[in-house]
């Protein structure tokens, strides 16, 4: 039975929130084959648990086995809060980590913002920095930042024609574009990879290149998984963080946070044109 501070009725989940209606189906559907043992434990602490026995009432003793300890197949093991090992991808240990948390913060104006959002049109993902440094601690628009208009191409003279044909328009150069690409080994599976717009120009002369720390950490190539990227986007900001700990000590440092992103977006990006010539 639930105490009276359980109650299921002020969930208030939106169609984005797929952890917490996780949550609730299995609190509601599997929460009678759970059994819970509270066991303290310090802050910053490992801790392993390595036997688990049952005494009954008629003093048997049942041993407890971990449930992805058996014969079955890796994609059949199903586990929760494992470690995973170091340079061994899909190994895990049983250790539980605690770490330090804190119940709130003061948090700054962003000192970066990456909007990633998708392009159907173009079938590809645009990283939009919304917000760069500015080198003084502080964060500016990139939009203000960026060239997005470029150099318009010269007037044609001496023709009486009312079209012209363009061979490609322009993005803003805030709009850092992520191509897709084959995964190692597979036809099927994609991931986004990091390229380049060429600089404005005419001609251009050099690729634009991002202005802000989460584009560009990755010196080589840079990949992002297709799952990380759903169909309403995802934003990724960094800025200050306060905080007083329970010894009374302040602590600031540079934090990031992921939200959900604001849907897709069109780049405008389109090539072969056919544009009316405006009258001067």
């Amino acid at each position: 039975m639930e105490n009276r501070q359980v109650n299921f009725g002020q969930l208030d989940a939106k169609t984005t929130d797929t952890l917490l209606l996780t949550f609730a189906e299995l609190g509601l559907i599997y929460g009678n084959d759970w059994f819970v043992i509270p066991y303290s434990m310090k802050a910053n602490t490992l801790c392993e648990v390595r036997v688990l026995v049952i005494t009954n009432v008629f003093g048997e003793r049942t041993l407890i086995r971990a449930a992805d300890e058996g014969e079955e197949n890796n994609w059949q093991r199903w586990s929760m809060f494992n470690l995973s090992n170091l340079n061994e991808f899909g190994s895990y240990n049983r250790q539980f980590f605690l770490p330090a948390t804190i119940t709130s913060t003061l948090e700054s104006e962003p000192l970066e913002q990456v909007n990633y959002t998708r392009d159907e049109m173009t079938n590809m993902v645009w990283a939009v920095e919304e917000v760069i440094p500015d080198g003084n601690g502080k964060g500016i628009s990139g939009y203000d930042a960026a060239d997005r208009f470029g150099v318009e191409p010269p007037p044609i003279a001496a023709s009486t024609a009312n079209i012209r044909y363009v061979l490609g328009t322009t993005v803003p150069e805030n709009w850092i574009p992520f191509l897709p690409v084959h995964q190692a080994g597979s036809n099927q599976s994609i991931q986004f990879r990091r390229a380049a717009m060429p600089k404005l120009g005419v001609p251009p002369t050099d690729v634009v290149r991002p202005k802000g720390l989460l584009l560009t950490e990755v010196r080589k190539r840079y990949y992002i998984n297709e799952e990380e990227i759903p169909a309403a986007g995802t934003v990724v900001r960094r800025s200050y963080q306060r905080a007083r700990w329970y010894n009374g000590r302040t602590y600031v440092w540079i934090g990031r946070y992921r939200e959900t992103g604001r849907g897709q977006a069109s780049s405008d990006l389109r090539f072969d044109q056919i544009e009316p010539i405006q009258p001067s």
